[in-house]
């Protein structure tokens, strides 16, 4: 009777079936699939365990043990292992699915570059539904230079600039031309560089 491997990668897959071929070598999945482990035992000398986790080709452990006992407890610690991740992720994902809300007059701001500090302010000016905001790029005004090329700088409401910009809200913030914009205010106080 052949084995059904529950593997969703082809080269995984292979590598489970090449080490079917082992002396006394079963195979055995946990978690639909994610946990896929080959025990086998050469000559019948010592208890082997390959352990497979996610859709990796290699195993994510290889041992030999020196007892079946010590082997199946490897097994049941790294399926637990696995299995805690696994619902982290879940968690995590039910979090970060959850879009931030923003209001009309709230102010956003990106800071980006590699060598410079550059800061973009916009002002939210439309709400659409639970993750649709509409927002307008607005001034900002300098608080204090703070050498010869870099100050802090504050936005400046209603100071528009530019024409509105249709963009989705995610957990991390308004995503604004590829940049996860944060909340700020009036009164908030950025550090921006333009020389370096």
């Amino acid at each position: 009777m052949k084995t059904e491997i529950l593997s969703k990668s082809p080269k995984q897959r292979m590598e489970i079936e090449w080490l079917l071929r082992q002396d006394g070598a079963q195979y055995s999945a946990y978690l639909d699939g994610e946990v896929q482990v080959v025990t086998y035992s050469p000559g019948g000398a010592y208890p082997v365990a390959a352990i497979f986790g996610g859709k990796r080709k290699d195993p994510d452990s290889l041992y030999r043990y020196s007892s079946e006992e010590h082997r199946a407890k490897a097994i049941a610690e790294r399926v637990e292992v696995i299995r805690k991740r696994l619902e982290y992720k879940e968690e995590r994902k039910k979090v970060t699915s959850v879009p931030k809300s923003y209001e009309v007059g709230d102010i956003v701001y990106t800071s980006w570059g590699y060598e410079q500090t550059n800061l973009d302010f916009y002002q939210v000016v439309e709400t659409r539904g639970a993750a649709t905001v509409v927002v307008r790029p607005i001034g900002s005004r300098t608080i204090r230079e703070t050498s010869w090329g870099s100050a802090d700088v504050s936005p400046v409401k209603d100071a528009f600039i530019g024409e509105e910009i249709v963009c989705r809200s995610t957990y991390y913030g308004v995503k604004i031309k590829g940049h996860h914009a944060s909340k700020t205010s009036e009164t908030g106080t950025h550090h921006s560089s333009w020389y370096y």
